[in-house]
């Protein structure tokens, strides 16, 4: 299971990469870890933040993102696609025992030399270039 994991998350690393090397460059100053735990906080300025992030770790780094399981399931084949490739550590806003079973999810991922994405603003930001208050 998890060196299928593995493979898919490559790959769909990998397509990513690809689709958006024509459209966005990513820059970053140094080398980023192939290897956690690393925790990345960021902004959410849009629906690509954390494919981009994703993608800019090397393709034998272990990136997972926590995302609100109703917003990343809304359309069906977008679900199928986190679902398949298994990137997103879905958080379930409305029942504080799903919240803890991300938490503990979260935790074994980082435990386990994972790189995990927050992005703490708990939604994409509405004012570009802004930062909205933190979620909790």
């Amino acid at each position: 299971m998890a060196q299928a994991y593995r493979v898919r998350s490559r790959i769909a690393r990998l397509i990513v990469r690809g689709l958006f090397a024509a459209i966005f460059r990513v820059r970053h100053d140094g080398t980023l870890p192939a290897r956690g735990p690393l925790l990345v906080v960021a902004n959410h300025q849009g629906w690509a933040d954390g494919f981009l992030l994703a993608a800019s770790f090397p393709l034998s780094a272990d990136v997972r993102l926590l995302g609100d399981r109703e917003g990343t399931g809304k359309v069906w084949w977008w679900r199928a696609v986190l679902r398949a490739v298994g990137i997103v550590i879905p958080i379930e806003r409305a029942s504080a025992s799903a919240d803890r079973a991300a938490i503990t999810t979260t935790l074994a991922a980082l435990e386990g030399g994972a790189i995990v994405v927050v992005f703490a603003e708990g939604r994409v930001s509405r004012v570009e270039s802004s930062l909205g208050p933190f979620a909790r």
